[in-house]
């Protein structure tokens, strides 16, 4: 089991909350006064291949602990340093002494339990988290670790409980918070017990509170397979990607954080926290991190894209300038740099667009405002070209790097003036892209961007393939399967529509996206599907209750099935009228 710090907007709130329960429940131990003459803090006998940072900051812990071998605080920072820095068995060997000191207090019973069982030893793991687990039933993480313990025990009913327990325990939280973390725990217990069809509604239940929680989808996918609900089952699995399980917050998760050390394990740390919009706490660790390293380009880059994240550019050119004098040939550094410059040209081209709209609906706009966009737009997408293209023959066999070429070589495209120039930008963009794909580019956004330059150059078939391999990463995305559908309506493929067309309204409809359930209505409306089509109009008045034009539409939508019906009715006497009843 992989702990993670939780990806929920409160979660240093609570766990700074959860500390408060710990410290208030004294353990029966701490009650009886009972006091041991500490021994020698554990030491690390070779440090040789250890980061210095890390020997560092242990030297330092030890020393306190020899300086002052009653103080429990000091004997607490030790083994959380062991802890944090994955030595787990001498950080069973300071809670050992810590424990002797404070007479057992069930909060170091509770951390040596999650180290044992990091060592393997299960048996001493399932111990300390029971006597944890009895002494704080309120603190969702702890009765979390007991009762997943116990369901790799085989204790299985025992499991349960535990679960529901630590569910039970966030009625008692201030603020009151449900952690989809427990709901997924339970439900793989339940899973089991046999129980898929409970085990399927609490993964949904957490993946509505947290969409992105990885876990909830691939055990979801685990219920809806023992429900022999394979499509569906195959949905939710490629929605997982890569899942881990994890628990409620940890209430030492923040002094843990605070004594990790080592240089890569620090930024991977903050990377984590960015891709999670932690940005605030991203961003006092990065300021940590770059008083120490003022000179490392790469720290300084992370710093200017967390900037970027925050919508500050100022900042993130100002970083950038920086790390390009210091790295000017790094391709990540150049990387960096074209990313910002093809955010600004986008924001830019954007607001093009929407000028460009408005005149194509005959409003009147006014010329000069939308030339000094386009030259506003232009500069920073050259600068973009300039940087990755230096960054593709930096790193010539790197697919990123091809990709970012071909996407401000038509970023570029987009804002030219001149015919022949923007066709030469459209092929030289789709030849990086193409160089990309290759060398097997792994970019997020990669099959979706090449599709949609496949798309503009009439490319159907080239098109159609893109569009499917970027569905398969993102099974559950209304873009993606929007684009798909659209590639498929293009191909002429309309037998193939329906089924993607269920799965966008499905999908559509729990989030409540208008847009995306008015596309469904349109899909099904174009290959003939009218019954289809006017049941996906149900949830689409829904989620448009009140919208005026949502209301026209839906209107619109009827009187278009309606028309339709009556035109395929045969002649004669034995036909009902339209819009009878004896539909």
């Amino acid at each position: 089991m992989r702990t993670t710090t939780p990806r929920h907007p409160r979660a240093h709130t609570q766990a700074a909350l959860l500390v408060g329960l710990l410290i208030a429940a004294p353990s029966s131990a701490q009650e009886s006064g009972a006091q041991e003459d500490p021994p020698p803090p554990p030491v690390v006998e070779n440090t040789s291949a250890m980061d210095p940072e890390v020997v560092a900051l242990l030297g330092e812990r030890v020393a306190a602990v020899e300086a002052a071998p009653g103080d429990a605080r000091a004997w607490e920072d030790l083994g959380l340093a062991y802890e944090a820095n994955t030595i787990w068995s001498l950080a069973e060997e300071a809670y050992d002494g810590l424990l002797g000191l404070n007479g057992g207090d069930a909060q170091w019973v509770y951390r040596r339990g999650v180290v044992r069982f990091k060592i393997g030893d299960l048996e001493g793991a399932l111990a300390d988290l029971a006597d944890a687990a009895n002494t704080y039933k309120n603190t969702p993480v702890v009765q979390a670790w007991h009762a997943d313990l116990l369901r790799m025990m085989g204790e299985l009913e025992a499991s349960e409980a535990g679960w529901r327990q630590a569910i039970a325990a966030e009625e008692k939280q201030d603020p009151r918070i449900e952690w989809p973390q427990s709901r997924v725990g339970l439900a793989m217990t339940l899973l089991d017990l046999e129980r898929p069809a409970e085990a399927e509604q609490l993964c949904r239940r957490a993946l509505e509170l947290s969409p992105g929680y990885a876990h909830a989808a691939f055990i979801l996918g685990r219920a809806l397979r023992d429900l022999d609900r394979t499509e569906e089952a195959e949905v939710a699995f490629a929605r997982a990607g890569d899942a881990f399980p994890s628990f409620p917050p940890d209430p030492h998760q923040t002094r843990l954080d605070d004594a990790a050390r080592g240089f890569s394990r620090r930024m991977m740390v903050i990377e984590n926290l960015i891709q999670a919009r932690s940005f605030a706490e991203a961003k006092r660790r990065i300021a940590a991190v770059l008083q120490e390293f003022p000179e490392r380009h790469q720290v300084i880059n992370t710093a200017a894209r967390l900037a970027l994240r925050e919508g500050d550019v100022i900042r993130a050119r100002e970083l950038l300038g920086q790390s390009l004098t210091l790295a000017p040939e790094d391709p990540a550094t150049l990387l960096e740099a074209c990313v910002l410059e093809l955010t600004e040209a986008d924001s830019f081209g954007q607001q093009m667009a929407r000028l460009q709209q408005m005149a194509a609906a005959g409003q009147k706009i006014n010329p000069d405002q939308l030339e000094q966009l386009r030259s506003k737009a232009s500069a920073p997408a050259e600068k973009a070209v300039e940087y990755a293209s230096a960054a593709a023959r930096a790193a010539p066999l790197v697919g990123r790097y091809s990709f970012w070429l071909g996407m401000s070589q038509r970023s570029l495209a987009q804002v030219s003036t001149d015919g022949q120039t923007q066709q030469q930008l459209v092929q030289q963009a789709m030849a990086s892209m193409q160089r990309a794909s290759r060398l097997g580019c792994t970019e997020p956004s990669f099959h979706q961007q090449i599709a949609s330059m496949y798309a503009t150059t009439g490319n159907g078939r080239m098109m159609l393939l893109h569009a499917q391999e970027h569905l398969k990463r993102n099974p559950t995305d209304p873009a993606a399967l929007q684009f798909t559908i659209q590639a498929l309506l293009s191909n002429q493929r309309l037998d193939e529509v329906r089924p993607l067309a269920d799965r966008l309204g499905s999908t559509a409809a729990e989030r409540g996206d208008l847009a995306a359930l008015q596309f469904t209505i349109q899909a099904l409306l174009t290959v003939g599907d009218l019954d289809a089509a006017e049941k996906a109009l149900v949830p689409f008045e829904n989620a448009g209750a009140g919208n005026p034009a949502a209301a026209q539409f839906a209107v619109a939508v009827r009187q278009h099935i309606q028309t339709q019906r009556a035109n395929a009715e045969p002649a004669g006497p034995s036909a009902p009228p339209a819009g009878g009843g004896g539909r």
